[in-house]
């Protein structure tokens, strides 16, 4: 599966098809930069709300602008038409588990598409039909895999639910008009006022989380082994990586085919806090359904002598760390061989992998 793409049934006419991709692209791309400007150019005012700013705001605690620029850079899309000149947009945001999800029409045949309806759910709240529980920790940060491998799982399980159930909708025609109680099962007036509380809370989450990063004293030693393992990916020179951290030969190869175009678009999107180690995520603004998740560990405490002589010095202690193993995965690879990757993670853990939702 590609995202990005728009599948379309076979009775759907190009013109639609290439209008509604465009349009699609060109929403995200725009909104990345300035989301007003991206409202304004494809949406029509009954979709614009989701975006509002003041007390409606999914971003209370942060710049809406910056909230939205990181959004729309940093989240997977995808998209497929449910009937003539209609299709629906799913935009994932993995690392704050939140869904976007989208009608796109197209009033004349040959025009231009446009955004038609929105609304802003959490990950749990999409993937259950609008129905308890639902948590406010991103799905791959609470799974019983690792993070970097539960990151595009669950991209790749909110995917399927996303086109199993435009599938559904496809199929029978009496729910294009009221797509929403097919993602939204039953009266859910109550529950989708948790659900908008609970997206505040994981996009908020999310961003404290990677200010932190970047931010925190304590993680400076975290940050420069980051930025220098990706210099080495840039040059080419995989080898320096391999020396230090777990990375099986064939990953390797695989990183080291990575074009150096590529490597320089990567930035990090999301870290995970995991106590005495923490996870870096990067992944390329083009493509953010492949990305590379760094293991990092803190190193040693130095000897209490050395320590000292650094005091007396006039220096101070300068924490450590090292890189444990570094991993690399599509969402679209995932989402292709989801059941298989699901069955193994079961099996390995005893039937305790991953829910299948």
């Amino acid at each position: 599966m590609a995202f990005g793409g728009l599948t379309v049934p076979k009775s759907a006419a190009m013109p639609f098809d290439e209008a509604c991709a465009a349009a699609i692209t060109g929403f995200k791309a725009t909104a990345t930069k300035n989301v007003t400007k991206a409202v304004n150019d494809f949406a029509r005012d009954t979709a614009s709300e989701v975006f509002a700013c003041g007390e409606t705001s999914v971003w209370p605690s942060n710049d809406p602008a910056l909230g939205w620029s990181y959004f729309f850079g940093t989240s997977i899309h995808m998209s497929r038409a449910i009937g003539p000149r209609k299709a629906l947009a799913l935009f994932y945001h993995t690392w704050s588990d939140v869904v976007l999800l989208t009608e796109w029409a197209q009033e004349t045949e040959g025009g231009p598409a446009q955004m038609t309806e929105a609304i802003m759910l959490m990950g749990d709240f999409f993937r259950h039909r609008g129905k308890p529980p639902f948590d406010t920790i991103p799905r791959f940060a609470r799974s019983n895999v690792p993070a970097v491998l539960g990151a595009g799982m669950s991209g790749a399980l909110t995917a399927k639910v996303f086109q199993e159930v435009c599938l559904d909708i496809e199929h029978n025609p009496d729910r294009r008009a009221q797509w929403r109680s097919a993602f939204l099962e039953g009266d859910n007036t109550e529950m989708l006022a948790i659900n908008r509380v609970g997206v505040a809370v994981l996009l908020k989450r999310c961003l404290a989380s990677l200010e932190r990063y970047f931010r925190a004293p304590e993680l400076q030693c975290f940050r420069s082994k980051a930025a220098a393992t990706l210099m080495y990916l840039q040059s080419g020179a995989s080898e320096l990586v391999m020396q230090e951290a777990s990375v099986t030969p064939e990953l390797m190869e695989f990183l080291g085919s990575i074009g150096k175009g590529v490597w320089g678009e990567m930035s990090v999107v999301c870290y995970v806090d995991s106590g005495k180690t923490g996870t870096v995520f990067l992944a390329p603004q083009s493509d953010p359904s492949f990305y590379t998740g760094l293991l990092l560990a803190h190193g040693e405490a130095p000897d209490r002598m050395e320590k000292h002589k650094g005091l007396l010095a006039g220096e101070g202690a300068v924490p450590e760390s090292r890189l444990v193993r570094v991993d690399a995965f599509s969402v679209s690879v995932l989402y292709d061989r989801y059941d298989e990757f699901a069955k193994m993670l079961q099996d390995d853990a005893g039937g305790q992998g991953p829910k299948a939702r």
